[in-house]
């Protein structure tokens, strides 16, 4: 089992109430998902995996200049769990176990690098199975999941994604504050509101 921390960016979607690739939107010069994974390997983690699904013959060339690891998930449809149980079935199965696992979505702009290491340094003061964040009125990503939960992890099903796991072991869940974490792309007044600084 490696100290390592590694990252899952969730980008597989097909953006239906947007009408368009929400990993594709103009964000600081950049798209959406470059931004994502810039912040990613920004912080304190090791690797980062990012899933595709819908669009990503589009998407995948503007990501290749990442030193990412990119997973093709062919079953998108099924909701953010089956992303998950990609990114996890591809962890498992490389040569060095991390500790812990972050999942991060590709739609929540104002996640940054210190956000995503001071949930590897809660983790790793307290004795944590989880660690989620905190926004004004709930909870959610990104969060972090230790090595224990791993083999659930990848038998996930389902759209809600691993909300099912932070039920079953929320007391053993630690939280950092993340009050703009309800802030995420969904809509067309989503991109214009919390992307306007984006060009």
């Amino acid at each position: 089992m490696d100290e390592a921390i590694d990252i899952i960016i969730l980008a597989a979607g097909e953006s239906s109430r947007l009408g368009r690739p929400k990993q594709m939107l103009d964000y600081k010069g950049e798209t959406l998902l470059q931004y994502t994974i810039k912040i990613a390997l920004q912080s304190k983690a090791r690797h980062v995996y990012t899933i595709l699904g819908a669009f990503s013959d589009v998407i995948n060339p503007t990501i290749k200049k990442f030193s990412i690891r990119i997973i093709q998930n062919n079953y998108w449809q099924k909701g953010m769990s089956s992303s998950i149980r990609c990114g996890m079935n591809a962890i498992l199965s490389s040569n060095s176990i991390p500790q812990a696992v972050i999942v991060m979505l590709c739609d929540q702009p104002f996640v940054t690098s210190l956000l995503i290491d001071e949930l590897i340094e809660t983790y790793q003061s307290k004795d944590a199975l989880i660690v989620n964040c905190k926004y004004e009125s709930s909870f959610g990503p990104p969060i972090l999941f230790d090595h224990k939960l791993f083999s659930e992890m990848a038998k996930l099903e389902g759209a809600d994604g691993a909300k099912p796991l932070v039920r079953k072991y929320f007391d053993r869940v630690k939280h950092v504050d993340f009050p703009d974490g309800e802030k995420d792309i969904d809509t067309e007044m989503d991109r214009l509101e919390y992307l306007r600084d984006g060009k």
